[in-house]
């Protein structure tokens, strides 16, 4: 029943579905980590050699894993075993999906927990805790949050009900809804975030060290 259910769920649009897997692919890591990876790894000379990378590794997993969706339209398990089935060939194919579940639940794991420190962020920002504040008392900030277990639980857990919140209503009235709304106010806050920073003082040195070209700094561990 449940599968019949996930067959007739279906992106409304082509635009919608875009929305969807860039949300997808454009997470915190992106707007977290990746700018340290690419000032800490060559700048520009990374970015290159991060495309390169999506280009020969990235682009053939999105069609591979975007057929897969359309010839099985239901979960990963039973697409898998619907395709073996009607391929004949062994069932062990559906062990695949089985991985997947299991690494999008690891995933979840420590997403759900830097989700929450976050939202927790979010709400000190709004309060104006982070005005005028130094690096000492930042850091100070950092240490009594990872300190606080129940806190800490709390917000996991309220990120949590929000995405049970999004995932419950389906396709259509959760997650197209979510992202037709927090996909253009993350592209909106970006544009904020860069304005601002072009006014502070260091912008063009801070643009330098993230986009100058520094082939010296691309080796294996990159």
């Amino acid at each position: 029943m449940a599968t019949q259910e996930l067959k007739h769920n279906r992106w409304s649009s082509k635009f919608v579905f875009i929305l969807a897997a860039t949300g997808a692919a454009v997470g915190l890591g992106n707007i977290w980590k990746f700018p340290y990876e690419v000032a800490s790894n060559g700048g520009s000379a990374f970015v290159i050699t991060y495309i390169i990378c999506l280009a020969c590794l990235g682009i053939p997993l999105l069609i591979a894993e975007m057929l897969l969706g359309r010839l099985g339209r239901a979960n990963p398990i039973a697409t898998l075993s619907k395709l073996a089935k009607e391929n004949n060939t062994s069932q062990v194919w559906a062990a695949l999906g089985w991985l997947n579940i299991i690494t999008l639940i690891c995933v979840l794991s420590f997403y759900s927990v830097v989700a929450g420190w976050s939202i927790k962020y979010f709400i000190a920002s709004c309060m104006g805790v982070f005005v005028n504040i130094d690096n000492d008392s930042l850091n100070l900030f950092w240490q009594n949050t990872v300190a606080n277990p129940v806190e800490i639980i709390s917000y996991h857990a309220l990120f949590m009900l929000l995405t049970i919140a999004v995932v419950i209503r389906g396709v259509n009235r959760g997650i197209e809804t979510a992202n037709k709304i927090l996909m253009p106010l993350l592209f909106i806050f970006l544009l904020v975030l860069v304005g601002y920073s072009y006014t502070t003082p260091g912008f063009e040195q801070g643009w330098n060290f993230l986009f100058e070209f520094r082939y010296q700094d691309i080796n294996f561990d990159t």
